[in-house]
């Protein structure tokens, strides 16, 4: 599964650099990448599962994994237009 900086930089590839250094000091931002993170993780834990509720979770955690994908894209897009104005 793709880390949040390179889904960003896939967004707005013209400031890869830029969006590296958000996320290094952005506190909304660490916290979206660290909500990812542990989404992210405990997808791949569900996927491994043989338990009866794995393939619910894997849904719910994949819903999951898109919204805070969005959020962080929200989030960007809303420090560029700042920094525009």
């Amino acid at each position: 599964m793709t880390d949040l900086l390179t889904i960003l930089q896939r967004r707005f590839p013209e400031e890869s650099e830029k969006i590296r250094q958000r996320l290094d000091e952005d506190p909304t931002l660490k916290e979206i990448e660290e909500n990812y993170c542990d989404c992210v993780t405990a997808l791949q834990h569900w996927r491994r599962s043989k338990a009866p509720e794995a393939r619910a979770r894997i849904v719910e955690y994949s819903t999951f994994s898109k919204e805070i994908e969005q959020e962080a894209i929200n989030t960007y897009e809303a420090h560029v237009s700042q920094s525009r104005t």
